[in-house]
């Protein structure tokens, strides 16, 4: 990370598309796979910010603005059902 940021040093947006999905749902699922899966989606982005923030900033003269989403819809499995359970009649 630090290597691509010190070759990059005119960046003006910075995207970070990297994740994994080790298809463990979170109730049975391998903890240990379920902690790399995890620390991806949390961590790789903390570090590509924090690599990347002085540049943004010096680019952007103090004007950047970072997001990091990740869609709900990625996470792992709890094995419960996905779809919102109709209303009952009259509510």
């Amino acid at each position: 990370m630090a290597a691509a940021a010190a070759a990059a040093t005119d960046v003006t947006l910075l995207v970070n598309n990297a994740g994994i999905n080790t298809m463990n749902d979170l109730v049975n699922g391998d903890p240990d796979q379920i902690e790399l899966e995890m620390s991806t989606a949390f961590y790789g982005p903390l570090r590509m910010i924090r690599a990347f923030a002085p540049i943004l900033k010096a680019v952007a003269a103090g004007r950047s603005s970072t997001s990091c989403r990740r869609p709900l819809g990625s996470l792992p499995s709890t094995g419960a059902p996905t779809t919102r359970p109709k209303p009952l009649p009259g509510a």
